[in-house]
């Protein structure tokens, strides 16, 4: 596959999205990453380009964020009871697994603000990608520090701000996008900046609202957003 998405550089659009399928139905997210980098970022990308572009980061970067939570656990094991030898190693693990993850959410963010600044032209891929552009600060959010952490947590926040307000403004309030944005949001408050109770408003504000309109959706948005209102329900 690696070589495969190098000579299809200046293929079509449907042949690119259809290698970044085949790299995900072959468990090769690092391949699904370097097709989707290869879509035409300078045009608005269509709903199963926009999906795939969100899964092959998705993919690749959820091993990277469990690891480290693995070893931060091990880590903090043998700092009470362990050589110190073992919690060297551990921490050098952990730093790998810091700089792999980082690099991997520079990179989207890298090609979302291309994106957003040249492509977006409509509410929804406005919506669509500017959860992504939180998400990925939110994601870098989880293990820096300092100022650089509190830099990536304001960039989520204002991410996720503008987005929700476009999301309000223009997307039906049981659309998919609108709930799925609202329950990250509402983690970001929760897990980022220790707001519970904002995170709890955000979260029924956003189910109480979908719940009066959820039954005017097609059937395939309906289901979509009816296991989006269990998720906010049960957070």
């Amino acid at each position: 596959l690696c070589f495969a998405w190098r000579a299809m550089v200046d293929s079509s659009r449907q042949e690119k999205a259809y290698l970044a399928r085949v790299a995900e139905q072959a468990g090769r997210f690092d391949d699904m990453v370097e097709a989707v980098k290869n879509f035409d970022l300078e045009v608005d990308l269509s709903a199963e380009e926009r999906n795939l572009f969100a899964v092959a980061f998705k993919c690749a970067i959820s091993p990277k964020r469990n690891a480290w939570r693995t070893v931060l656990e091990l880590e903090e094991k043998e700092h009470q009871q362990g050589p110190i030898e073992r919690l060297a190693m551990l921490r050098d693990v952990r730093a790998t697994l810091e700089k792999e993850w980082e690099d991997i959410c520079r990179l989207a963010l890298k090609l979302v603000d291309r994106h957003m600044a040249n492509a977006c032209t409509t509410d929804e891929s406005r919506v669509y990608f500017g959860k992504l552009r939180g998400d990925y600060y939110r994601y870098l959010s989880e293990f820096t520090i300092g100022p650089s952490r509190k830099d990536a947590a304001q960039q989520a926040l204002t991410s996720y701000k503008l987005a929700s307000d476009t999301a309000m403004t223009h997307l039906h309030p049981a659309h998919p996008l609108r709930l799925g944005l609202a329950l990250n949001f509402a983690v970001f408050y929760f897990e980022i900046l220790g707001a519970g109770d904002r995170a709890c408003r955000i979260a029924k504000q956003a189910f109480d609202d979908a719940m009066s309109d959820v039954g005017q959706l097609g059937e395939q948005p309906f289901q979509e957003s009816t296991a989006l209102l269990q998720l906010l329900r049960d957070n």
